[in-house]
């Protein structure tokens, strides 16, 4: 069964997850001939995405974002974390930064401590960056 399913942004390839009632996999398949070859045999992603130049594909689970080096680089690897103490939540694609996403902060609902809403910048290789800090619930950006 299909779970999801995302063209390139060149428009060439087609990447999907599919679930086989046991196991999810991903799969690539060229755009004009869409018989396709399984990537990865087993993943637990949920969704995923491009980067805006087509060289990383970003696996999202309820517990971590993963990129795929997908034009034969190097990297490939856990971007970062998601849920757990830190709250964080991915927020989407950065679209300044290829090779990064970008994840939404919030703060604890049991902690005492002044409110915080952050927004960070995750690269390939696990780096990250804060790029917002606000008082302010971030609904948009």
């Amino acid at each position: 069964m299909l779970r999801n399913a995302r063209l390139s942004p060149d428009g060439a390839r087609v990447v999907a997850l599919v679930d086989d009632g046991r196991d999810r996999s991903l799969w690539l398949a060229d755009a004009a001939h869409p018989r396709g070859r399984r990537l990865l045999g087993r993943v637990t992603a949920e969704d995923l995405y491009f980067s805006h130049d087509g060289r990383w594909l970003f696996l999202v689970s309820p517990t971590q974002v993963y990129a795929l080096a997908m034009a034969g680089q190097a990297g490939s690897g856990a971007v970062a974390q998601l849920g757990g103490s830190s709250h964080r939540s991915y927020a989407g694609v950065d679209p300044w930064r290829a090779a990064a996403v970008l994840l939404l902060e919030t703060p604890s609902k049991l902690s005492p401590a002044a409110k915080h809403w952050r927004l960070w910048r995750a690269e390939v290789g696990g780096r990250a960056t804060l790029v917002h800090d606000s008082r302010r619930h971030i609904v948009d950006f």
